[in-house]
């Protein structure tokens, strides 16, 4: 059923293999997938690329894992399947829109608030996220968990509790677009530069340098997204 993973972005293939098993029927809903390991064998991957395309298939509808019981096919039908492979499409004009706006708002702020504020053990914190991502990233993953880590340290460290309940109310969706962004552009190590940028700034308390470099990531990555101005 499952064939060795081909191409030089194997999570990808192991998504669209799972796709068509769940559209042509043969998985259907409620099936429970096989564990990482078994994955990684039959699809002749690591751990870390089983997980990255389970993450993906998970935005995308297609499964949702469960503690103890483990990943199962929630696309009740090959319709429905269609239906929520349609999500990326969807959130490219309305969602990942209306985010990015807020974001583009108020996360640059963020970044300058917390170059004033941020004491030293979130300034390590935020480090040590992104050696996190780097690492990922070298083992064959996109850094995503690393990623997230580093926007929530960063809010953490802002003294001011309603800028801080504002972004903590989106930290969600900020968590799912970094999910899309960093599974479907072909852009982990520029992304983790930007991060970079971002932390040398608050790190060096450069109130305006961080606000700048977190305008630039944003823009990097809407662009990319092809998101109206």
């Amino acid at each position: 059923m499952f064939k060795a993973a081909k191409g030089t972005r194997l999570y990808e293939d192991i998504v669209n293999q799972v796709k068509l098993l769940i559209q042509d029927g043969v998985l259907g809903l409620g099936y429970k997938l096989p564990s990482e390991p078994e994955l990684a064998e039959k699809f002749g991957v690591s751990r870390v690329t089983v997980r990255e395309a389970i993450r993906i298939m998970e935005i995308l509808g297609m499964v949702k894992t469960f503690r103890g019981k483990g990943t199962i096919v929630i696309a009740a039908s090959a319709e429905d399947a269609k239906k929520r492979f349609s999500m990326l499409s969807l959130c490219r004009t309305r969602d990942l829109t209306n985010l990015h706006e807020v974001r583009g708002i108020v996360e640059p702020e963020v970044a300058a608030h917390a170059a004033r504020d941020a004491a030293g053990d979130s300034i390590a914190r935020m480090e040590d996220s992104l050696r996190e991502m780097i690492q990922d990233i070298e083992q064959g993953g996109v850094g995503i968990e690393g990623a997230v880590k580093f926007h929530y340290e960063i809010i953490r460290s802002v003294k001011n509790d309603i800028l801080s309940n504002l972004m903590g109310s989106i930290m969600a969706m900020i968590e799912q677009s970094t999910h899309i962004t960093l599974n479907l552009l072909d852009r982990p190590r520029v992304s983790y530069q930007e991060h970079r940028e971002i932390f040398e700034a608050i790190k060096r308390r450069d109130q305006d340098g961080a606000r700048k470099a977190m305008r630039k990531h944003l823009q990097k990555v809407s662009d990319q997204l092809g998101l109206p101005e």
